[in-house]
């Protein structure tokens, strides 16, 4: 579903005070814009404004692909910054940072990607 799709349906389920709005949305979806039209024309304006839906990390093997300084918010809610340090001989470290500064080898997941730098390019 492309994310013009999931924001009109998520403003029509919202706007829809029916118990199976979920329904009557796959009900009208194929007759297009002849009813839905405020909707699409309401998920247009955001995604004009800028919005996109947050990257969810599931995986280690995602997490692990992040770049340094990425910033995730974790299960619990804790914010958690990727350092990558060389404390011994070898190859570096890759270290989670937590807001209190605490150190940690992993982050519980799922997570959110709050920051990206790759993104702010």
């Amino acid at each position: 579903m492309s994310a013009r799709d999931e924001l009109a349906k998520l403003l029509f389920i919202t706007d829809n005070h029916s118990p199976d709005a979920e329904q009557d949305w796959l009900h009208l979806k194929p007759y297009g814009p002849k009813y839905l039209r405020g909707y699409y024309d309401g998920a247009d304006a955001v995604l004009a404004a800028g919005y996109s839906k947050p990257r969810t990390i599931t995986t280690e093997e995602e997490l692990d692909a992040l770049a340094p300084d990425c910033i995730v918010l974790d299960r619990y809610g804790v914010a958690n910054q990727l350092s990558v340090e060389r404390i011994t001989e070898g190859p570096p470290e890759r270290l989670w940072y937590t807001t209190g500064a605490d150190c940690n080898s992993s982050v519980a997941l799922p997570a959110t990607v709050l920051y990206s730098p790759e993104a702010s390019k």
